[in-house]
């Protein structure tokens, strides 16, 4: 893993020793400390590899960019679009808008409410159908 935050952290540690987080080399790069910018802005790059690849296989219009080190804005975000326009096909490095995810550390949890929200009809029309015996799906129930 090249970007991920065990390996940015292992970058740091002969200049900042073990005791550094993740958080803390964000804040750090944000406050302007140029070892932390650097290893952001490659983590980026390194990123901005797989997006463009994503882009060329799926063409997304939406990247969204979530976890501790998108907290670091443009300085995470610049070098990855840069790297999107210069390797990703041009039509699809064009429609593809790279943005910060707002959702934060609830991300995971939204994401698991919705997916349950979504299936909660057929969740509840298979618990009525065991509890009346009915065959009729969700499509087939009147009202529907």
């Amino acid at each position: 893993m090249v970007a991920g935050g065990p390996a940015i952290l292992e970058l740091l540690r002969p200049r900042s020793g073990n005791g550094l987080t993740l958080r803390q080399v964000v804040r750090l790069a944000v406050e302007g400390d140029p070892g932390c910018q650097r290893v952001v802005a490659d983590a980026g790059r390194s990123i901005g590899i797989a997006v463009a690849n994503l882009c060329n296989l799926i063409n997304p219009e939406l990247i969204v960019v979530g976890g501790e080190l998108s907290r670091a804005g443009d300085l995470l975000l610049g070098p990855m679009r840069e790297v999107v326009w210069r390797s990703a096909i041009r039509s699809a490095a064009e429609t593809a808008r790279i943005v910060p995810g707002v959702l934060g550390e609830r991300a995971e949890v939204l994401g698991a409410l919705a997916l349950v929200l979504g299936d909660s009809d057929r969740f509840i029309a298979s618990r009525i159908n065991v509890a009346t015996g009915s065959s009729e799906t969700l499509e087939t129930m009147p009202g529907r």
